[in-house]
């Protein structure tokens, strides 16, 4: 970051960089095509960026559930923690949960229909 004279000595910090690799940004954006062509090529299931974020970690917490469990059926650590938190974390963390909620939305009546929202912007025209 800044550097003497120009910053607060206290508050620079390093960054570390690297570690991402073409697993990481396929994980990153839920290409599980490119996530399976990869592996297939001999890519590590336990990639990890420089901050300690697995690719499993990434895809699911970008909400990529579906290739979280891919990487962890070609036998990914579910437990890896270097960034201080797992894949799997809490319940509500599990693979696949961004899924789980939107039907839980629908099947509470929470999500609308288009129709219903059409008919709702007839109302302020």
């Amino acid at each position: 970051m800044a550097v003497p004279p120009h910053g607060y000595l206290p508050y620079n910090k390093a960054i570390p960089h690297g570690g991402e690799t073409a697993l990481m940004f396929a994980a990153r954006v839920g290409d599980l095509a490119s996530a399976k062509l990869l592996v297939d090529a001999g890519a590590n299931v336990n990639d990890a960026d420089a901050w300690g974020v697995s690719a499993t970690v990434l895809a699911e917490h970008s909400g990529h559930g579906d290739l979280a469990l891919y990487l962890l059926g070609k036998g990914a650590d579910p437990n890896e923690a270097d960034a201080g938190f797992t894949a799997l974390g809490r319940g509500d963390h599990a693979p696949g949960r961004k899924d789980r909620q939107r039907s839980a939305r629908a099947r509470s009546g929470c999500e609308r229909s288009a129709e219903d929202m059409d008919a709702d912007s007839a109302l302020f025209t």
